[in-house]
């Protein structure tokens, strides 16, 4: 008889990897007919469709065309965190630096995705998208830039650098919709005006 693993039968663990694949399809054929029609347009059909699935399969997983549309920007914004977190990593000896670089890299990665663009090329599309779901875009956003903080300057104030994370994020989709320049000129003006207070945030402003 096998044993249950840290994740409980093999059974179980099978059908959640199996679940987990499933909505990762369901999120890739959705994508796909974003970038295609735009949200406004794709329909719950045509994405079941894309996926190979029926309609229940693709509700079952994504109650309802709001959920599924959170879901894929929670996606996507995970992807760009990924890259923001490796900025900041490299920036370990100057916070400044950091959030200038995190912001730039944030952007850049944005502006380059296919599927933000879709989005943009709809008038008004991506600002109403986050204007509905931007309370969830945000507060993950928020929770993964405030732990990369903590990780990053250990010796940092958590409710100062979570205020940071809170600022640099909220600046970071403003600006992702309303875009004001280049990138890199843009964090490096946002760094400029936080810079005293982050580098208080993160105790390195003796350095």
């Amino acid at each position: 008889m096998t044993a249950p693993g840290p994740d409980g039968p093999p059974v179980a663990r099978f059908a959640s990897v199996t679940r987990d694949r499933l909505r990762e399809a369901l999120l890739d054929a959705a994508a796909e007919v974003v970038r295609e029609q735009g949200t406004a347009r794709a329909r719950m059909a045509d994405v079941a469709s894309r996926a190979g699935v029926s309609r229940q399969t693709l509700y079952q997983h994504y109650g309802s065309r709001d959920a599924l549309v959170r879901a894929l920007l929670l996606r996507e914004t995970a992807g760009f965190l990924e890259a923001v977190d490796d900025a900041v990593a490299g920036h370990a000896d100057d916070a400044q630096a950091a959030v200038a670089a995190a912001f730039e890299v944030f952007l850049r990665a944005a502006a380059d995705d296919t599927l933000v663009k879709a989005m943009m090329a709809q008038d008004g599309e991506l600002a109403g998208l986050l204007a509905q779901h931007g309370p969830p875009l945000l507060d993950a956003a928020r929770r993964r830039l405030e732990t990369c903080f903590q990780r990053t300057w250990p010796a940092g104030d958590p409710v100062d650098g979570r205020l940071v994370a809170e600022c640099v994020v909220r600046l970071a989709m403003s600006y992702l919709t309303l875009p004001s320049g280049a990138p890199e000129l843009t964090g490096q003006a946002v760094a400029r005006i936080l810079g005293p207070f982050v580098l208080a945030a993160t105790g390195t402003g003796h350095r």
